[in-house]
């Protein structure tokens, strides 16, 4: 490891790294679990340089564990944001944040501002899965080595998807496709693990493709974009009330549907690589033997101005023959006729186009009952392994209660949850969630047991 002045740290940046690590301790890289993974010190200052962090940018940590790669950004002057899915691990990552705030306020802390450089750490409870983005984080690290199927899918769509993300570091096995649309290889780190042993891994740093700069994303920006949707809408029903001419409103029943999800995609979801176009009445017809309220999206992972790769549609299961009867009463969303098209199969388009679908927030507006607003189902043919494996990838999970006692049927039924969530409504909430938390934490626990019980 190359000692930290040789990093181009001040003195009380390097100290306040060194509390990081004293205070965080050593956890043996061949312990399995979710806490697999720790870099040593400069591994991840190695990893951290990669990235290119500024002023401005925020870091994301998918898998926070005990915290130590936001504290370790923190330390350097950067805000950081981990999220972790497992809740003990999440109230060691505050209570490492508590004891590195210490340590910086006191003499190992090194100067002033250490205060302020904790307060740019927060930690999240919660499933990174669920982010539609991940605004207003920047840059994105993920030791995704032990990362379940279907997340780091989840993740990589989720930052593409984020105007505000431009660069991401994954410490993985499984590198992304070179020839993938969304992110390219810029670079490799080659890592080291803590806990004694001499094993070694590699970092790879990604560039999203077209990426114009660092700077962050408005917090502010979800609920800019609802109120802008909200008031197209109302603008758009105006026009339809008063029956405006053709020039401004069109008579077709179906181009007002498409006009009316393009409003909402753009308003809620500007990013989004999903473009809504009509579902043909006679394609309807054919399929279904009547018409249907469903709706078409063609998907353009290069951006809305580029070539369409592939298809699906979404329906309500009350419209759908084949599912209609296992969730009766339900207002459940289905998805129908994914495809893509031929001359891009098998470069990787179905999860990603899947995966995007579930993170458009009109379709919870649009479509969704209250009964189970989060939920879409889809089925797939028991011997079409291809599609299986592409939808769980996306995070789609089989339905024990409808795929049991099936008598003959050669469909597997499989659902996922609506990502509605971003990091920004995360963090709305993170600093009093924290509170709460260590409030119960030590009023639960006496003062001599309390360190050694949290880190067990």
């Amino acid at each position: 490891m190359p000692p930290l002045k040789t990093l181009k740290l001040s003195k009380p940046q390097q100290q306040r790294i060194a509390a990081v690590y004293r205070q965080c301790g050593t956890i043996p890289s061949n312990t399995g679990g979710a806490l697999d993974g720790e870099l040593t010190r400069g591994s991840m200052h190695s990893v951290l340089a990669s990235l290119k962090l500024r002023a401005d940018s925020v870091l994301l940590d998918a898998g926070a564990g005990a915290g130590k790669p936001c504290l370790h950004a923190a330390a350097m002057g950067h805000r950081a944001v981990g999220v972790e899915l497992e809740r003990p691990r999440w109230m060691l990552s505050l209570a490492n944040k508590a004891g590195c705030e210490r340590a910086w306020r006191g003499g190992g802390g090194g100067g002033g501002g250490g205060g302020t450089a904790a307060a740019a750490a927060s930690f999240v409870l919660g499933d990174v899965t669920e982010f539609a983005t991940l605004e207003p984080c920047t840059h994105v690290y993920a030791f995704d080595v032990g990362f379940p199927p279907g997340v780091r899918e989840a993740l990589v769509q989720a930052a593409y998807r984020s105007a505000s993300v431009v660069r991401l570091a994954l410490v993985t096995n499984r590198p992304l496709r070179r020839d993938d649309p969304r992110f390219e290889e810029v670079g490799a780190v080659k890592v080291h693990m803590s806990g004694g042993n001499n094993e070694g891994k590699t970092a790879r740093i990604y560039e999203k493709r077209g990426a114009s700069g660092g700077a962050s994303a408005d917090a502010d920006a979800p609920a800019v974009r609802r109120a802008n949707a909200e008031a197209a809408l109302a603008k758009l029903m105006a026009m339809a009330k008063a029956k405006a001419p053709p020039s401004a409103w069109t008579k077709k029943r179906e181009d007002v549907k498409v006009q009316q999800q393009r409003i909402l995609d753009d308003a809620l979801s500007p990013g989004t690589r999903l473009r809504a176009v009509p579902f043909a009445p006679d394609e309807a017809r054919k399929l279904y033997k009547r018409p249907l309220r469903a709706q078409a999206f063609h998907y353009h992972p290069g951006g809305r101005g580029s070539p369409a790769v592939g298809r699906l549609a979404v329906l309500r299961a009350t419209d759908e023959p084949g599912l209609r009867s296992k969730l009766r009463g339900k207002g459940n969303l289905v998805v129908e006729r994914v495809e893509v098209f031929e001359p891009h199969r098998g470069q990787g388009h179905c999860a990603p186009m899947m995966a995007e679908l579930l993170a458009l927030p009109s379709l919870r507006l649009r479509y969704a009952d209250a009964n189970d607003p989060e939920r879409v189902y889809l089925d797939a043919q028991k011997d079409n392994a291809a599609a299986t494996k592409c939808y769980r990838s996306a995070l789609f999970e089989p339905v024990p209660e409808l795929n049991g006692g099936g008598g003959g049927d050669d469909l597997v039924y499989m659902r996922a949850r609506l990502r509605c969530r971003s990091v920004a409504d995360a963090l709305a909430t993170a600093d009093a969630d924290a509170d709460d938390a260590m409030r119960q934490w030590k009023a639960a626990t006496g003062p001599t047991t309390r360190t050694r019980r949290m880190q067990r």
